[in-house]
């Protein structure tokens, strides 16, 4: 073994189910808001807030990242409390 190797128990950490303050994860409250996304949650009120024709939100990344899960989710927040558009109004559903 050189000085760089890592011995194999040393690569992974063990964690005792005892420690958990749940049995199983089905029993966990989901969060309610995104971890480490304080400038993307900014962009996106913002971008909601310009409130003009032509306006739209872009979003970019990387694949599997969230970006579809957190725009839907945040949207669906904002709008919960707005009232739906009549059925004859030129606003849209969208």
């Amino acid at each position: 073994m050189t000085a760089y190797d890592v011995s194999p128990d040393k690569l992974r950490r063990k964690c005792s189910s005892a420690l958990l303050p749940f049995a199983c994860t089905s029993d966990m409250i989901p969060l309610a808001d995104f971890i480490g996304q304080e400038r993307a949650m900014r962009a996106i009120e913002f971008g909601l807030g310009v409130n003009k024709p032509g306006f739209n939100i872009y979003v970019n990344g990387l694949t599997g990242t969230g970006k579809t899960t957190i725009i839907k989710s945040f949207l669906k927040k904002i709008t919960a409390g707005m009232a739906r558009p009549e059925e004859n109004s030129s606003v849209p559903e969208d």
